[in-house]
């Protein structure tokens, strides 16, 4: 057993430090790269493409009106300071792994760590302080105390050592991967070496590629990047995954890609740090009178003050396709999507979704089979190919999401996993629901909850068979009991699908009627083989798909009863399961919850109104945010032997694929009876409540239920038992028993019920005031006290009692005191005494008109100021008001003007009115236009208009006064010119006049607003020259002054004739003041400049230089320019670039290049560059210094050959050997005027080696010469022709000169030795030796050995060699003497005198007796051998059985530690501990001390160093190798890396048959052997290719396999 382990964990410690597991790089923008990793600088383009994830805006600190009373917190029990995932267990000392896994997958992701935090430390704390690190995010939680984070390598090495972690422990990519891929890969990888790095039997197969979730945000990201302190970056992309992974890939959501795989590496795909999970692409399959009756809907649907019908709730329905014109949906249909892409919504196949839509909601126009909700409506999502009549698996996300969004708050699916494998598994899609569910009930952020259901399946009856997404925790799962016929409806079906799931949750939750369900057939569908029964509009059906329908109306009614009867605003999803499950009934045998059943068959009568004296009670506005919090809720039961019953459901925060444990936010029930008795929640025997239970750790449904309830005070509690999550946690309580009840009343007064029995009274009237209250709520109010109330005070009160929707009404005596529009109201429940649905309807107000005789005159402006003062005219309205309810007639007197400052009279100031005489009615008013002439621009003053209105019936008068305000009144005349000149580069003035035309003697306030970029500023008008603001002082009427204006252009050129405007405003020293804004047109006048420079350095010239000079000429005016350039240049020179005209642009520059050419004199000087316009010229000037420079000759001189001889032509002495000195030589002449000092070097072609004597400098009209030294190398082909330059190089001068070689043949050949044995005498023995080809022609001869006396020797096949150049063979002899002594051999190749080194010896020597004559034999030799090999392993054999015996007394193996009795009755495989806070793999390292990780965080070495695979023993190597029992001293290693040992005897040289096996790989690279050529260990019979072959094992410094000496390995 020990031995299996061993080769099981082998593979383990060798891919830890292959290239796999270095997934550390910085990220590459290029195409085609892969979803990123490590690095500094750039992270990828992550897009703008949008997400299908929803996020709303959260307020975790708003809570509404929450019920129940916010305990003192208790002390929770301690959690396991370990983490539980589907591979194993993970603690402080390391990881036992539960499952047979490829070893391959136990590589660790690099940029993923498992914390373990400590199980007395808040899990919310931890959370809190790994969010302070940069570069980390908490990807998973794993039960109960496992945080998967991710993160740079220094983010994961500073959460090692965060506050509440205790250990750091590597995650396997076997994490990444399902369990049906891990298992494909297992197989694989047992049975094929070529699928160690993955199963080739996925290529090609629809698999699903997904992202991480994003906590924060909700979302799976498509890209994303997080970044430490150090900038260091981790990046992934999800597309560029998909990209290099998949064929025919599409993204299927956000985040998530779908294709077929195409790629075997499963190691590289799951070591990138985008990849979240990696699973096969779902399978999934469709897994009324009667139903309406057993549900108890019938019952309820008429038992409140309104239907419960479905009215105003919306269904989505998900399932293969609908009839919409079938007739029972009416025009419910909100909408119907195509989720599959075929254009088609119809139910072609089966006619399941029309079946199941039909339960859920039809009205049975067709023949009476109606749905349980039949007045809801319907949004129905279509998921069925309709030629292939196969559903498609679309994402949970989009599914709920799109549903949501289309107003849908229960959503129902009638569909699952048809893999068998996956049942009772949490997947990816169960935490889609999971997610979506939870973040949709988070009620403080003002959305409504969303009731999910799925259907258990049809797998029954095995336990265990619940298919997801079924398995998820928020959903409503249901099973299926039977619905009509012999056994209904207390029989539960047997193919319904049985819990619990794979974490030991109870599913399903309820039973619904699923067995013979008669609904819609669908007209269009083709095959109804599988119904029991039809007619031509419906038939029969059987299946958990009919049961969920049904349970899905019930839970549309429940969230009707909650919005419309209980009237509570958006109710929780969980809210609705609660309910669903307080009415549940238990079926037969008292046995609830069980994995049949769950908690029952649901019965809606029994959720909304229970038998009995009981009521329900409900909250779904209460929150837990951390562990040891608790909710206390109390309740007074006044009658006894009543059952009470509790429950208490949460949306938990998703779980993990990776966890065994799927619960994230543990809240525990808690009830206690009025004598102090505890009743905890699940804790269950014979279908009810047991004190002797312990709370329920598992599950986020928790039910007390105690048969007969105490008189007394009921305490039902909910604690927050441990806290894992990252937000807080809402949840919803139900409770029905007596004293417990949710309906409350709602008394309002009607509005529009107040009336008068006078319409108008008048002051001091009696009047009877009526009015309405009613009751709108469902529960009688009593002693309810009403008010009258007028303006605000209350005149009168009464008291009162109201039934559920009963009117009272209510009437009042009420004398006016006052006249007037007076606001009089009704006011329930003043002191707000009274528990109500609604608080804001307890007032109503109306106007009652109180009236007393007379007339008045009104008008809306009696003020009216003269601003004009051209206006000749004024004119006001009034209004002649009887104030009177009666009839009266009335007259308007009008008075003379005069002013108010003297009283002076203007009688020529004419004032007429549009009327005088009026008969009024009662309250009626008359409208008259008052007019008044008076001069333009009078004196400044207030003239007023006496009136006087008269009651002419009863003799009354009302005064009344007219104004005319005239103020001093600015009038101007501004003297502007057409238009302003303005210089683009300087300061403008110019100047306007203004003349007072006003009424007074007035001052004018000046203000400039300068055109955009410009400065404007007043030149002695303001408080200092170049102010914008300034005043003119006050002016006499008709004076004049002038406004001296300063315009200043930006810093930018404007270009000429742009067109400005300058806003002038002048605004009056006046009350009210006046303002004049006038437009000053302005233009930008031409400025021409031009600049020239020379871009080009010039240095210092040869006279016979060719120059090119790039001058930039820039145009700094502001118009565009045609110049025309000229140039003058000194003594020697020549233009040689013509001279166009250029054009340039204004605010442009252009790039003008001149060439100029010295003729071999030419001089220094002076050079000039003329650029002339229409306006003028512009010129550049600039030196030109010129140089004496050398000009030297090089010519071949002559040829050195090895012997000394010398030619001046190169193939005089004919071909060039190889591998000898040959001298060349070169002649140099300075023909120049300057001195010239080169350096000599050879270009020469590859494997030449040559070097050249450097000469000294070369003075004008000196010669010298240049020798070189040159090797042609042994390999260079004869015949060919290599060329050979001298180049030399002195300053900016350089010289050349090639000649060509002929290349001679040389014939040779090196022998080497690589076995010489100690020969034993009457042994035979192998003598290895091996000959190369060093020359450079092929070599084909016969190799003679000389054999001295004693000897034997036979050559090892055929003794003739044939070589090309650099060539080798092995020449293997086989010798054997009868004599001890010292001989020498002599082995050459015949007929080979001109083949250098064809000769070669060596020397044998031989000890032992001396043989004598007929023994000597090898058969003898043989024998005696195997004797002593079968006596080894008689040895052996007996050691290793002692071995197991002492293991089977309890001796332990040191190096895999004690393993727990229990974990090794259950097949765990403990891999070696690690220490607490153990940077991850830093053990490991062992020939590479340092890599691109910081500090001591998960040392590898580096890729380049890295084997290309990891090797493993091959299979004849765990049969044959005797190097099993080899004793091994290696390292300590971490977490998933094992070091193996194994048991201690001596290594055994194995066998030459062995180490000839032709059939071996190579421990390093694991590639085959050849049959010779290679070399072993002699301990263990471990192979490796030879350090030639440079497959790694040049490094290798131990054997892999046992640690042996790599001096010793033998070569063969």
């Amino acid at each position: 057993m020990r031995i299996r382990l061993a080769f099981l964990l082998l593979p383990l410690l060798f891919v830890s430090v292959s290239p796999f597991a270095a997934t550390f790089a910085i990220p590459d923008t290029s195409e085609g790269r892969d979803s990123g990793g490590f690095g500094n600088g750039t992270p990828y383009s992550l897009g703008d493409e949008s997400s299908d994830w929803k996020l709303f805006s959260i307020d975790e600190n708003q809570i509404f009106d929450a019920l129940g009373i916010q305990s003192e917190s208790f002390v929770p029990e301690g959690r396991s300071t370990l983490a539980i995932s589907r591979l194993g267990i993970h603690g402080v000392n390391g990881t036992i792994i539960a499952n047979d896994l490829p070893p391959a997958s136990l590589v660790a992701r690099e940029d993923l760590s498992l914390l373990i935090i400590d199980g007395d430390y808040q899990l919310t704390d931890a959370r809190n302080n790994l969010a302070e690190i940069d570069g980390l995010v908490v990807r998973e939680y794993i039960s109960p105390s496992g945080l998967v984070v991710q993160g740079t390598p220094n983010s994961l090495l500073r959460a090692s050592v965060a506050e509440g972690v205790v250990a750091s422990l590597d995650v396997p990519i076997a994490m990444m991967a399902s369990n049906m891929i891990l298992d494909a890969w297992q197989e694989a990888s047992t049975t094929n070496i070529d699928s160690f790095l993955g199963p080739e039997s996925l290529l090609g197969e629809e698999v699903r590629i997904e992202g991480w979730r994003d906590d924060a945000t909700s979302t799976v990201p498509d890209a994303w990047t997080i970044v430490d302190t150090e900038e260091v970056i981790l990046a992934g992309h999800m597309g560029r995954v998909a990209q290099n992974s998949l064929i025919e890939a599409h993204r299927y959501d956000a985040g998530r890609w779908e294709g077929k795989l195409s790629t075997s590496n499963l190691v590289e795909l799951l070591s990138l740090p985008a990849v979240g999970w990696f699973h096969t692409t779902p399978i999934i399959g469709v897994d009324n009178e009667k139903a309406r009756n057993y549900m108890g809907v019938d019952t309820v649907e008429s038992y409140f003050t309104s239907n419960l019908d479905g009215s105003g709730q919306v269904v989505a329905v998900a399932d293969t396709g609908i009839d919409h014109d079938h007739g029972d949906f009416g025009s419910r249909i909100d909408a119907k999507v195509d989720l599959v892409g075929d254009s088609s919504t119809a139910d072609t196949d089966t006619g399941h979704g029309t079946h199941v839509a039909c339960s859920v909601l039809g009205d049975g126009t067709r023949g009476g089979y109606a749905g349980v909700a039949p007045e809801a409506h319907l949004y129905f999502q279509a998921m069925e190919h309709d030629p292939s009549g196969n559903l498609y698996s679309v994402s949970i996300n989009y599914l709920l999401n799109t549903a949501y969004d289309n107003n849908a708050r229960t959503h129902t699916n009638s569909w699952g996993s048809m893999s068998e494998s996956e049942n009772g598994e949490y997947t990816s899609d169960s935490e889609d629901v999971d997610d979506r569910t939870n973040y949709y009930d988070r009620y403080y952020n003002g959305r409504d909850g969303l009731t999910v259901l799925f259907a258990a399946g049809n797998n029954g009856p095995d336990s265990g068979t619940v298919s997801p997404p079924a398995t998820s925790k928020n959903a409503v799962v249901i099973g299926m009991h039977q619905s009509r016929y012999s056994g209904a409806p207390d029989s539960v079906m047997s193919g319904s699908s049985r819990g619990p799931t794979d974490d030991g949750r109870i599913k399903p939750d309820l039973l619904a009627p699923g067995g013979y369900v008669r609904s819609c057939l669908a007209q269009e569908a083709q095959d109804t083989s599988g119904s029991t029964w039809n007619n031509q509009w419906y038939m029969e059906y059987t299946g958990t798909s009919m049961a969920t329908p049904n349970a899905a109306g019930a839970a549309a009614l429940v969230r009707e009863y909650l919005t419309e009867i209980a009237l509570r605003p958006n109710p929780q999803g969980a809210l609705v399961k609660a309910l669903l499950v307080l009415g549940a009934q238990d079926m037969d045998t008292r046995d609830i919850p069980n994995e049949d059943e769950g908690w029952g068959r649901l019965n809606v009568r029994n959720s909304l109104a229970p038998s009995g004296n009981r009521g329900i009670w409900v909250d779904d506005r209460a929150v837990l945010s951390s562990s040891g919090s608790v909710k206390t809720y109390t309740f007074e039961v006044e009658q006894s032997n009543l059952a009470f019953k509790a429950v208490l459901a949460w949306s938990d925060e998703r779980g993990s694929r990776f966890s065994s444990s799927q619960l994230v936010n543990d809240l525990d029930l808690e009830v206690e009876m009025p004598d102090g008795t505890i009743y905890m929640g699940n804790a269950f025997a014979n279908g009810k409540s047991v004190t002797a239970g312990t709370r329920d750790s598992v599950n986020n449904l928790e039910v007390v239920l105690v048969d007969q309830a105490n008189i007394g005070t009921w305490t039902v509690r909910v604690k927050d038992a441990s806290h894992a999550g990252s937000k807080t946690q809402p949840f919803a309580l139900a409770v029905v028993g007596n004293g417990v009840n949710d309906l409350r009343p709602d008394p309002a007064p009607i509005e529009g019920s107040i009336v008068t029995d006078i319409a108008i009274p008048q002051v001091g009237d009696t009047v009877v005031v009526a009015s309405q209250v009613q009751n709108f709520g469902n529960a009688l109010v009593e002693n309810l006290r009403v008010d009258f109330v007028v303006e605000g005070f209350v005149e009168d009160t009464n008291t009162i009692s109201l039934g559920p929707g009963s009117v009272t009404n209510l009437y009042w005596n009420w004398v006016p005191q006052v006249d007037g529009n007076l606001s009089v109201g009704i006011e329930v429940d003043p002191l707000d005494n009274v528990e109500e649905i609604r608080e804001n309807n307890n007032l109503i107000q109306t106007i009652i008109q109180v009236t007393t005789p007379g007339v008045k005159i009104e008008s809306a402006q009696p003020t009216i100021i003269l601003t004009d003062p051209d206006q000749a005219t004024t004119s006001w309205t009034i209004s002649l008001t009887n104030t009177a309810l009666l009839m009266t007639n009335a007259s308007l007197n009008i008075g003379s003007v005069y002013e108010i400052r003297d009283g002076q009279e203007y009688p020529s100031w004419y004032v007429s009115a549009s009327g005088y005489n009026f008969s009024l009615n009662g309250s009626e008013s008359a409208q008259i236009q008052v007019n008044m002439v008076h001069p333009t621009t009078p004196s400044p003053g207030t003239f007023v208009i006496p009136l006087t209105g008269i009651d002419v019936d009863n003799g009354l008068s009302y005064p009344f006064s007219l104004e005319l305000v005239v103020p001093s009144i600015a009038d101007i005349n501004l003297n502007i010119p057409s238009k302003v000149l303005v210089s683009p580069v300087e300061p403008t003035d110019f100047y306007i006049d203004l003349t007072n035309q006003g009424n007074d003697a007035i001052g004018y306030n000046v203000f400039l607003d300068s055109p955009s970029g410009w400065n404007s500023g007043l030149i002695d008008l303001g408080s200092q020259p170049g102010a914008s603001s300034g005043s003119t002082g006050a002016l006499s009427i008709g004076s004049l002054r002038a406004i001296g204006i300063t315009l200043t252009p930006p810093q930018v050129m404007i270009e000429a004739g742009t067109q400005l405007s300058l806003s002038l405003r002048i605004v009056s020293q006046t009350d009210p003041s006046v303002t004049w804004i006038e437009d000053i047109p302005v233009e930008v006048e031409i400025h021409e400049e031009l600049i020239i420079s020379l871009e080009s350095t010039l240095g210092l010239l040869r006279p016979d230089s060719r120059v090119n000079m790039q001058f930039s000429v820039s145009n700094n005016g502001n118009s565009d320019v045609s110049v025309q350039p000229s140039a003058v240049l000194p003594g020697g020179w020549d233009l040689e670039s013509s001279m166009n005209a250029i054009n340039i642009t204004w605010g442009d520059s252009v790039n003008w290049l001149i060439t100029i050419e010295g003729n071999g004199n030419a001089g220094s000087g002076i050079m000039k560059l003329h650029l002339t316009s229409n306006s003028g010229r512009d010129s550049w000037e600039g030196n030109l210094s010129v140089i004496r420079i050398a000009n030297p000759s090089l010519s071949f001189y002559s040829i050195t050959y090895p012997d000394g001889s010398s030619y001046s032509n190169v193939l005089s002495g004919g071909a060039h050997p190889v591998g000898q000195q040959i001298t060349l030589q070169w002649q140099v002449m300075n023909n120049g005027d300057g001195t010239w000092d080169p350096y000599s070097s050879l270009v020469i072609p590859n494997g030449f080696s040559g070097d050249c004597v450097q000469m000294d400098e070369l003075a004008s009209g000196q010669e010298d010469f240049v020798s070189c030294f040159l090797y042609i190398p042994n390999t260079e082909e004869p015949g060919t022709q290599p060329q050979i330059e001298l180049r030399m190089v002195g300053g900016e001068i350089s010289r050349s000169d090639s000649i060509s070689l002929l290349v001679a043949e040389e014939l040779a050949v090196d022998w080497t030795t690589e076995l010489l044995p100690n020969v034993e005498t009457g042994t035979e023995h192998l003598v290895k030796l091996r000959l190369l080809n060093s020359g450079n022609s092929q070599v084909s001869k016969v190799i003679n050995i000389d054999v001295p006396s004693d000897w034997e020797v036979r050559i090892d096949g055929e003794p003739n060699v044939n070589l090309e150049a650099g060539q080798s063979t092995s020449v293997r002899l086989f010798v054997q003497t009868s004599k001890a002594g010292e001989s020498n051999f002599n082995i050459y190749l015949s007929d080979a005198d001109e083949v250098s080194g064809s000769t070669y010896n060596f020397t044998l020597i031989a000890e032992g007796e001396e043989i004598v004559e007929g023994k000597s034999n090898i058969l003898y030799t043989a024998i005696w051998s195997s004797f002593i090999l079968i006596l080894l392993g008689t040895v052996v054999f007996a050691t290793i059985m002692l071995k197991k015996k002492s293991n089977e007394n309890g001796q332990h193996s040191p190096h895999l530690g004690v393993m727990p009795p229990n974990m090794a009755a259950t097949g765990f495989t403990p891999i070696a501990p690690t220490a607490p806070v153990q940077p991850i793999s830093a053990q490991l390292q062992t020939t590479n001390s340092s890599s691109n990780m910081m500090d001591q965080h998960k040392v590898l070495p580096p890729v380049e160093s890295q084997p290309q695979a990891s090797p493993i023993a091959t299979p004849q190597d765990v049969t044959s190798s005797p190097s099993q029992n080899t004793p091994s001293t290696a390292p300590s290693s971490g977490n998933f890396s094992a070091t193996i040992s194994a048991a201690a005897t001596e290594p055994v040289k194995p066998e030459e048959s062995e180490m000839n096996n032709p059939n071996h790989k190579c421990w390093v690279c694991l590639k085959g052997l050849a049959e010779e050529g290679w070399q072993g260990c002699p301990n263990c019979g471990a192979r490796y290719h030879l350090a030639a072959d440079s497959c790694g094992v040049e490094k290798l410094q131990t054997c892999r396999n046992c640690e042996g000496e790599i001096s010793a390995f033998v070569i063969r």
